[in-house]
């Protein structure tokens, strides 16, 4: 944290843009509290909640490895320390653990307890503006800070998911912190520097298996520069290195309570053709212990072989079953604040023209571009496109390149011109925060906006169960009896008095509908009925619904329809034509 000391040193200076500033912060603070109170539990968090509070009661790590344990801990501490009495018997899926908790507060009390463990992850994804806003200020200065903390505090999808009990928004945060860690050492290399990196990285591990690339990037950075090294610094860089690399598995280890740590490679059931390739390649070594947790490592393995599996993917009209390769630059496209995009693409620019004659341009090069490019790649290469989240860990970096670009030519400005600029930037980044509270929907302007999302992209882009108690609410206040509900979400609808069956599968019938964006744009998935029960749902299974106007939609993310004896008939008329 010591890349803060710098910026609240000099708050004294351009008063009336650090008081625009603390309005900033204020005001996407307040609306972040706001939005984690008002939205049912999404998709996920569900059972991240719960699961974190079994990890306290019972001290294991196996509930579900495909996740690190530290969000779900950090988001659990009010539960626990409010002794919240729920008992975790035998569940046989992951929300098993949500129902548990459901069952033993009832709807009220459980959603406080959620909104009390959003406001745990609020806290990082505050402490995210600062981290971000150090770093800025450490490397270019107080014109970056400034540009840097408005643009994470207005940022629709940081403010969306970082009110969740997910994992994405703190693992940006993590690898922030990370990059500041590893700056410090760049800088002023020692053991000092080299453990605290070392600690940050652990760190990383334990929110999010993303971090994992961090390891033969590493590697690969120390091995580049070894030729260019005389013997003297080869040593000494390859000690900090080991240290770092050292403490980072004692991190990973603590985290886990080092329970399965030591079990040989040749032990462990792999399922990934990743893991299992890698046991066969080190058969010979396989008896050797493994110094990380077999929670950690079956976490991997467990997460390699999801990333294997075929899921639906859609984009702009299109469903696959491999994904697109283009997917997250339309995400990019479709879901940054246009102001955004402009700063960084422009700050980018400003930053390589700066390259060989600044070295800070190249240290945050060298920090960031390999791990943005190494997830962005990944990311876009496979299956598992389920939505911009998956690139949240990396969120952050085109942001720093943008402001260290602005701030790098901000030096020729002075200083009432730089907090103009900031004011500007603040002014102008409010405007996207105007679709309070479905931050989540969000959506920029060119893409059309919320009302347009559904067209583009799906999953946890735009609906993701947010709108649940809100469309009770809706239905209450304008006396709407359901016929049909296919909700796309975790959270029981019975929990808020929605007792009403599925809508019938492949052909209207008249009626009051509720319909999930992502089931009226087709997605396969499952769905609870009026029962409570789980059951599959087909493919396009309720995509007829696309043929009629909705009455409203919810929150963003529930359409609302009222189908007559007249819509049927204009849609068994326009079926038939179709098949002349």
């Amino acid at each position: 944290m010591a890349f803060l000391v710098p910026m609240l040193k000099t708050v004294h200076q351009a008063r009336f843009a650090w008081l625009f500033l603390g309005l900033c912060g204020l005001l996407g603070g307040g609306l972040a509290i706001h939005a984690a109170r008002l939205q049912t539990p999404t998709h996920d968090e569900y059972w991240h909640l719960p699961i974190g509070l079994a990890i306290w009661q019972s001290g294991k790590f196996d509930q579900d490895r495909i996740n690190p344990p530290l969000v779900r801990l950090w988001a659990a501490v009010p539960l626990v320390v409010q002794g919240v009495p729920v008992s975790f018997d035998g569940p046989e899926r992951e929300s098993d653990y949500g129902d548990a908790l459901l069952r033993a507060a009832g709807d009220r009390t459980a959603r406080r307890y959620y909104a009390l463990g959003r406001g745990m992850l609020l806290v990082l994804w505050g402490l995210g503006a600062l981290l971000l806003a150090g770093i800025s200020w450490r490397l270019f200065g107080p014109l970056a800070a400034g540009l840097g903390f408005v643009l994470w505090m207005t940022d629709p999808n940081l403010l969306a998911h970082g009110g969740l009990v997910t994992h994405d928004v703190p693992a940006a945060v993590a690898f922030l912190a990370l990059t500041g860690g590893l700056l410090a050492l760049l800088r002023q290399p020692s053991l000092k520097t080299a453990a605290l990196a070392g600690l940050l990285l652990g760190l990383a591990q334990l929110v999010k298996f993303t971090a994992v690339i961090y390891y033969p990037l590493i590697l690969l950075g120390w091995i580049g520069v070894l030729p260019w090294t005389r013997f003297r610094h080869w040593k000494q860089q390859t000690g900090l290195v080991a240290v770092m690399l050292g403490v980072s598995l004692l991190v990973i280890n603590a985290g886990y309570l080092f329970q399965g740590s030591g079990t040989p490679l040749g032990e462990y059931p792999f399922r990934s053709a990743r893991l299992l390739g890698l046991q066969q390649a080190l058969s010979l070594i396989a008896r050797v212990p493994l110094l990380l947790p077999s929670d950690y490592v079956m976490g991997l393995d467990q997460l390699f072989a999801f990333m294997q599996e075929p899921q639906p993917v859609y984009l702009a009209g299109s469903w696959s079953l491999t994904g697109f390769p283009e997917y997250y630059v339309y995400c990019w496209l479709y879901k940054t604040p246009h102001l955004q995009q402009v700063l960084s693409l422009s700050g980018m620019w400003l930053l390589l023209r700066h390259f060989r004659s600044t070295p800070e341009a190249r240290w945050l090069l060298l920090l960031t571009l390999p791990v943005f490019l190494v997830v962005a790649i990944t990311a876009s290469l496979s299956a598992n496109q389920l939505g911009y989240r998956y690139l949240l860990p990396v969120y952050p970096f085109p942001m720093l390149w943008g402001v260290g670009g602005w701030g790098l030519q901000g030096r020729k400005l002075g200083e009432a011109r730089e907090s103009q600029l900031v004011v500007l930037v603040a002014v102008l980044s409010v405007f996207s925060l105007r679709h309070h509270p479905n931050h989540l929907a969000y959506f920029n302007e060119l893409a059309g906006g919320p009302a347009n999302g559904r067209f583009l992209l799906v999953d946890s882009n735009l609906d993701w169960g947010q709108s649940l108690h809100e469309l009770a609410a809706d239905l209450e206040a304008s006396e709407m009896e359901l016929t049909g509900l296919a909700y796309f979400g975790s959270y029981p609808p019975s929990a808020v008095n929605l007792n009403v069956p599925a809508p019938p599968a492949g052909s209207p019938q008249p009626g009051k509908y509720a319909i999930s964006l992502n089931f009226l744009q087709g997605r396969p998935h499952v769905l609870r009925d009026a029962q409570g029960t789980w059951r599959a749902v087909n493919i396009d299974e309720f995509g007829y619904f696309r043929f009629f106007e909705p009455v409203r939609i919810v929150g963003a993310s529930i359409a609302l329809f009222d189908l007559t004896e007249q819509d049927i008939r204009d849609y068994q008329t326009a079926v038939r034509r179709l098949r002349q």
